[in-house]
């Protein structure tokens, strides 16, 4: 499905290099988010990332904590942890983008969280330095929120 943005407000701006800017557009025109009717709405989606940095070790996301972003990982690794509550949290998955590389469908996170109004059911920690571009929960709803699809049903 196409989506027209024309009639819905436009997300903040966040300044990116040229280079940044087409990563996200890349990510984007490969099924990252859906598709946009122009050049103009995609690069309006493009301009609402903004960049963030975290050292090995810090958390993205807490299990139990509302979400607050929708992150692209593009370099660095991430593990992410599940726990029932009872043991010490499990590593259940792994992800990594290497510098140069694209982003990629399966290196992104925060989706579910932003999409079904729930706290994050998972844990994510930078398992080395890590760069995301990350796009706030009311830049998200602007573009996602009204769009039809199974996460609004």
């Amino acid at each position: 499905m196409v989506m027209n943005f024309a009639s819905r407000p436009l997300p903040p701006r966040y300044q990116k290099s040229h280079e940044a800017t087409e990563k996200i557009k890349r990510f984007i025109r490969n099924g990252g988010l859906p598709p946009f009717e122009t050049e103009g709405q995609l690069q309006a989606i493009a301009d609402a990332f903004f960049p963030m940095d975290k050292q090995a070790g810090e958390a993205f996301v807490a299990s139990g904590e509302p979400g607050d972003n929708f992150y692209v990982l593009e370099s660095g690794e991430c593990n992410v942890f599940l726990s029932n509550g009872t043991d010490e949290p499990k590593n259940v998955s792994h992800f990594a983008v290497k510098p140069g590389d694209d982003m990629h469908m399966m290196a992104n996170f925060g989706e579910l969280n932003l999409m079904q109004n729930s706290p994050s059911a998972a844990t994510v920690v930078a398992g080395t330095l890590v760069r995301v571009w990350a796009m706030q929960r009311s830049s998200f709803d602007l573009i996602i929120g009204n769009t039809p699809g199974p996460h609004n049903r």
